[in-house]
């Protein structure tokens, strides 16, 4: 993967073009040259070691996380700002579409039309496209070379362009790329023959930020600009990869902390502010919970207390209701013995200890006071 457009049009710009492009977010393209690379074998080290699940990479025991705030201080691309659909249907008419058309746009028609107009184009218009040409090719490529329509809108405005939170955008492109190249070589492609759609510039910085020792680093906002051009060795590649030994201390510099857009968007140990807001209002939201699960607990031991008083009056009542028995555990409304039995002994009958159903007279039933309360719809019945 090469710069290859950016790095030409660079030299065709004239002062004023760069003057513009100069105060947008992306006036580092100005410094990217042709030959601009990255390492084929830390792509596939980190590739085969994904964890697609969590969106980390794994070494050994080891499991390190890859951040939106890693990309902005590779590319020193905010994380704040207004969210890019890239796939949006909903498009308004741009001036860009009278050169080209409406519809897919191919990177290298755009870039044969710069190379072509860039003398009789406005300096606004070459600007835009030239940045539009920088984010296709290194910040959200993909192997088609096809431009997103939404992105002929967004640099139609170079002042607008800094509104926008392009580090999530072109992390959550890369992320993305990963997952879809992890698939492909777990189905047996191979990592050497796969190809990662996103800015795969953010892993080789990520990379070296994490395995060369402290003394090797440099301190270049941005990140990028010191190790793009760094040749690391396979053998090397592979063995601090193996080990899992890393460099803790890769938080954000005093000069990056100077920068504003960093400023706006990490703290000085390089975490992202975003997260820890959300890291906060979780921590608020978890903290009204446990305390409304505590006013229920309190409830359900009053609750508790007042139903085992409850209970002890039932049982109380029910064993002071006059003529009370119990019988298997229960009350019984009590009978008199020639209730009981039948007296077909006097009459000539057969005498015999079975009870007779009385008809006419209906059985006593009792209820206690303790039962008519607003948590029993009915007194039982009493058998």
């Amino acid at each position: 993967m090469k710069s290859k457009f950016v790095g030409t049009l660079n030299e065709v710009l004239s002062m004023e073009q760069k003057s513009m492009i100069s105060n947008t977010p992306f006036c580092w393209f100005l410094e990217l040259k042709e030959n601009v690379k990255i390492s084929r074998n830390v792509l596939n080290e980190l590739l085969i070691r994904w964890v697609d699940e969590s969106g980390c990479f794994r070494f050994g025991e080891r499991v390190v996380e890859l951040k939106a705030i890693d990309v902005c201080l590779s590319l020193g691309l905010s994380v704040v700002g207004e969210n890019i659909k890239l796939k949006e249907k909903q498009l308004r008419k741009s001036p860009f579409r009278k050169f080209f058309g409406d519809g897919k746009q191919d990177l290298q028609m755009i870039y044969d039309f710069l190379m072509k107009k860039h003398k009789k184009l406005s300096s606004a218009h070459f600007c835009s496209l030239y940045i539009l040409v920088g984010i296709s090719e290194f910040l959200i490529p993909n192997r088609s070379r096809t431009i997103f329509p939404i992105l002929f809108e967004i640099v139609d405005t170079l002042s607008d362009l800094g509104t926008y939170c392009w580090a999530r955008i072109v992390y959550q492109y890369l992320v993305s790329g990963l997952s879809k190249a992890f698939i492909s070589w777990k189905k047996g492609d191979g990592a050497s023959s796969v190809y990662v759609n996103g800015c795969v510039y953010v892993l080789q910085v990520w990379f070296c930020d994490r395995f060369i020792p402290s003394n090797v680093r440099v301190e270049k906002y941005l990140r990028l600009l010191h190790w793009m051009n760094i040749n690391v060795g396979d053998n090397f590649i592979k063995s601090v990869m193996e080990r899992g030994v890393m460099v803790d201390d890769y938080g954000a510099s005093s000069k990056e902390i100077s920068e504003l857009i960093v400023e706006a968007s990490v703290n000085k140990n390089g975490d992202d502010l975003n997260d820890q807001n959300k890291r906060k209002h979780r921590s608020k939201h978890r903290e009204a919970i446990m305390a409304a699960l505590d006013d229920q607990d309190t409830l359900i031991e009053e609750l508790e207390e007042e139903l085992s008083e409850l209970q002890a009056e039932l049982v109380s009542e029910m064993n002071e209701d006059e003529g009370g028995y119990r019988h298997d555990g229960g009350y019984s409304t009590p009978c008199e013995q020639h209730d009981t039995f039948n007296d077909f002994a006097r009459q000539g009958g057969i005498y015999n200890n079975e009870s007779v159903i009385k008809e006419g007279r209906r059985r006593k039933r009792y209820k206690s006071r303790v039962c008519r309360t607003p948590y029993t719809g009915y007194s039982p019945k009493l058998e």
